[in-house]
């Protein structure tokens, strides 16, 4: 009987004990928990620490901490998760950020929205926020700069206070302090960039010497690789542009302005340029030995025929220089000064022939008409040309005209003399006959 009363009191009292503590952890599940944490002055709402010092001084809402001295001295940051050792651990009154690794985000203090993934990911973040690092160390000197996202080992390592960053590779943007607005992609991309801005690269290495360059687009592994302080160059292509240290540059084709040292150059395909090192030259062509298209982009002149023209050295001022002749079922000119119908005019003054005798007898070539000598040094002015030969053709036919009023002239006079020596031939014979007849006595 005795044994039948214990075993029902035991089970009452073990009911009781239980739904106690049920209502006790539920009681204590609607504010914060904390498991083996060590010291821990937990405070706030809804906030979870599992870990020796996790959540320390917390008195913000809705964190969690999971990890040694994770969360150790946030004071009002709210909507935090810290994951790891020493995880966001002197996070202070920034919110909804997010460190999950050893000691990632390690120093956040103020600033809120940030996400760090990885070993010591956006360390030294104090002021700095909307940053997104994932990777060991990435982000590691971070301490003002925001809205920066960076994928990758070491990614933006050295960023300070830069902004606005795109890093997705491992060493890409490793040494960026303040630059802003950059965007790379690729193994070392843009990994000495100290305070470049606006630059955007793709590929291995792309653009990896530059340092305070503004505004280059680049790709292509290697691409522009040795620009250092360059602005607003565009290259796509392996090897492109890859010792190009100017500005203002397009190379677009594997290995294209390779060796280019200046500004202003255009190179478009596979080792177009390959050995320029000048300022505002334009290559089209292939395996840097065959180029089809030359031009100096300050004259404004083109060269065609010369497969090779590193060096070349344009002559006259002539727009258009072409070497081994053309080939065309057509050509049609548009001269550019007055055509030669002005030789017509009422009042066009026409040499005298005897003026223009002189004239060639001393320079061997009619006026208006380049000398051979002139032709041999500088080449001839199609058009213009065209139209002196016109004038000469219409100075001629003036000519042939006063010839031919001359003629008529004279061909009246000579009808004229006909009629009057036929006219004295009659009266000359009417005489004779007169004095041949006899005389009556």
């Amino acid at each position: 009987m005795e044994k039948r009363l214990f075993v029902k009191f035991s089970i009452i009292f073990l009911s009781t004990s239980i739904t106690c503590l049920l209502t006790v952890a539920n009681l204590f599940a609607q504010t914060n928990s904390s498991y083996s944490a060590n010291t821990n002055s937990i405070g706030g709402t809804n906030s979870a620490g599992f870990g020796v010092g996790a959540l320390n001084s917390n008195s913000g809402a809705n964190n969690t901490a999971h990890g040694y001295q994770a969360l150790h001295t946030n004071a009002t940051g709210s909507s935090n998760t810290a994951i790891g050792y020493q995880a966001q651990f002197s996070c202070g009154s920034g919110s909804n950020n997010t460190a999950i690794g050893y000691q990632a985000q390690y120093n956040n203090s103020y600033k809120s929205g940030n996400t760090a993934i990885g070993y010591q990911a956006l360390y030294y973040n104090f002021d700095g926020g909307g940053n997104t690092a994932i990777g060991n160390q990435a982000l590691y000197s971070t301490n003002a700069g925001g809205s920066n996202t960076v994928i990758g080992n070491l990614s933006g390592y050295a960023n300070t206070s830069g902004s606005a960053n795109t890093a997705i590779g491992a060493g890409s943007l490793t040494s960026n302090t303040t630059g802003r607005y950059n965007t790379c992609v690729g193994y070392s991309a843009l990994s000495s960039n100290t305070t470049g801005r606006q630059n955007t690269t793709s590929g291995e290495n792309s653009l990896a010497g530059n340092t305070t360059g503004w505004g280059n687009t680049v790709s292509g592994a290697f691409s522009l690789n040795a620009n250092v302080a360059g602005d607003y160059n565009t290259s796509f292509g392996y090897y492109a542009g890859l010792n190009s240290l100017g500005s203002r540059n397009v190379f677009i084709g594997n290995e294209a302005g390779l060796n280019s040292l200046g500004n202003d150059n255009i190179c478009l395909g596979n080792r177009a340029g390959y050995y320029e090192s000048g300022n505002g030259k334009l290559y089209v062509g292939i395996d840097s030995n065959k180029t089809i298209l030359y031009g100096d982009l300050f004259t404004g002149q083109i060269l065609l025929g010369n497969k090779q023209p590193h060096g070349y050295t344009f002559s006259g001022n002539r727009t258009l220089n072409v070497m081994g002749g053309f080939m065309t079922d057509s050509l049609r000119l548009a001269p550019s000064n007055s055509w030669a119908d002005y030789v017509f005019a009422p009042h066009y003054n026409l040499r005298p022939l005897s003026e223009l005798r002189g004239f060639i007898q001393r320079y061997n070539h009619l006026p208006n008409i380049p000398s051979a000598k002139e032709v041999g040094e500088i080449g001839i002015n199609v058009g213009e040309l065209s139209s002196k030969l016109l004038e000469k053709i219409e100075e001629l036919t003036l000519y042939i005209l006063q010839q031919q009023e001359l003629v008529a002239n004279q061909n009246e006079q000579i009808d004229k003399l006909e009629k009057r020596f036929a006219l004295l031939q009659d009266q000359i014979s009417e005489l004779r006959n007169s004095n041949m007849r006899p005389v009556n006595r």
